[in-house]
């Protein structure tokens, strides 16, 4: 459960309101019915530097580490694609920089929004060269199963691996940003539950931002449909 940003062409001074709003939400973000207020169990950034994949993670709060994440993407400058992240755990105990989100493989970085409860199982599926690491949780084996499902692309990698997920585990929602560098795709997909509608959201923002909220008037917003997959390509 957590908060979503993916821009394509960052540029930090063009962009660095729409952060500002942003990392705020690590604060003031929706939630679901009965949690408790607040995306502060951790927050990262993917990017690419010099066309390599990079990510800044922590698992402090955004609102505590605000200087140090603008004082990173200050220095980035400019980057093809920016993820961000704010992590609201659903796993005890590992509110920390190893799990914290995103996540990379080789010139691959992913985050994601919602919980696959039963994300163990899915492990004996993996070929050994994509099991992630003993106490990866189900963002990772999720990323996993993708690239897994990726040897035609990663647009039909993903989609397989969603309705893998779809027929075969116990989830909340399958909300992702994932890049290669050149592209970003977002993928809005919940369970359907009471709330859900209202929290697993995504919306685009012009042809290079994607935010789980709107944030700010006057950028035009429009909400992804649920199951609706899109691509941002960089130029």
């Amino acid at each position: 459960m957590c908060r979503l940003l993916g821009i394509i062409n960052f540029d930090f001074n063009t962009h660095k309101g729409l952060l500002d709003e942003f990392f705020g939400l690590a604060e003031t973000g929706k939630i679901l019915p009965g949690d408790t207020p607040g995306h502060k169990d951790g927050w990262g950034i993917g990017f690419y530097d010099k066309g390599i994949a990079k990510t800044v993670k922590s698992g402090l709060s955004a609102i505590e580490e605000k200087t140090r994440i603008f004082e990173t993407l200050e220095k980035l400058d400019k980057t093809t694609v920016l993820i961000a992240h704010l992590r609201k755990s659903a796993w005890k105990d590992t509110s920390s920089e190893r799990h914290a989100h995103p996540f990379m493989f080789n010139s691959l970085i992913f985050a994601h929004n919602g919980t696959i409860k039963d994300f163990q199982k899915n492990i004996s599926i993996l070929d050994k060269r994509f099991v992630p690491a003993g106490d990866s949780k189900d963002t990772e084996v999720f990323f996993r199963h993708i690239l897994q499902n990726s040897t035609g692309g990663v647009k039909p990698g993903i989609l397989k691996s969603v309705e893998y997920v779809r027929k075969n585990n116990i989830y909340t929602a399958l909300n992702l940003l994932l890049s290669d560098g050149k592209s970003l795709y977002a993928l809005r997909d919940h369970a359907g539950k009471a709330g859900f509608a209202e929290y697993y959201t995504l919306f685009t923002s012009g042809n290079h931002i994607i935010s789980s909220e709107v944030l700010g008037p006057g950028r035009g917003w429009k909400a992804l449909n649920t199951d609706e997959l899109v691509t941002l390509a960089y130029s």
